[in-house]
């Protein structure tokens, strides 16, 4: 906490043919830790997303595992959050997942790696891309995944939501974040405190006039 390097630097992945890209990492209160990726050519197709479960002292809690279980074309952009007991979910963008280009998808975990329910989509509007989807979680294992949603409402990308209650049962529809339409509303990032209130933020073209 006081910000001195505990231990040595580490390599996450355990596969190192082609390339692995675009980690996130969740931690809970007792600093046991989770890392995801996506990694190229690793069960035979594209980009697929895998993740690596720590203890607190940095070890490895067995053997990296697939996020993914629908495994054509490519999984990518991988977010993931946990709770204080590591608990946690993961969400990736999906390739031609539901037939329309890219989809958002999520998966649930308990504090050993263990699967909860299945693999789910998160956006229900379906038309274009779907892309760069983020989460964030609250001590009683609610969660909300934010993404960019092409032409959605008319105009070019905006932020979309969708919040999740702890049995991954979602809360309500999904919902747009921003509420300045114009051009491009995209990249876009959330957090969650301990109570279920969240901030989400993003970019946004020519918003200020440059």
């Amino acid at each position: 906490a006081s910000g001195m390097v505990q231990g040595s630097e580490f390599q996450v992945n355990t596969y190192a043919t082609g390339s692995q890209t675009g980690p996130s990492v969740a931690m809970d209160e007792s600093g046991n830790f989770v890392v995801v990726w996506a990694s190229t050519s690793q069960d035979s197709f594209d980009f697929n997303v895998y993740g690596q479960r720590y203890d607190a002292s940095g070890a490895a809690q067995f053997g990296e595992f697939q996020v993914n279980s629908f495994t054509a074309h490519s999984q990518q952009l991988i977010s993931v959050t946990a709770d204080g007991s590591c608990n946690f979910v993961a969400v990736w963008e999906s390739n031609d997942h539901d037939c329309s280009i890219w989809g958002v998808y999520g998966q649930r975990y308990d504090a050993f790696g263990a699967t909860q329910g299945n693999e789910f989509q998160v956006n229900t509007y379906t038309m274009d891309n779907k892309t760069h989807p983020s989460v964030a979680m609250d001590e009683d294992d609610n969660f909300v995944v934010v993404w960019d949603s092409f032409c959605q409402d008319g105009d070019d990308w905006s932020v979309y939501g969708q919040r999740y209650d702890a049995s991954g049962v979602a809360h309500g529809d999904e919902f747009q974040v921003n509420t300045y339409m114009t051009g491009a509303q995209l990249y876009s990032s959330v957090a969650m405190d301990r109570s279920g209130n969240f901030v989400v933020v993003w970019a946004s073209s020519g918003q200020d006039g440059d």
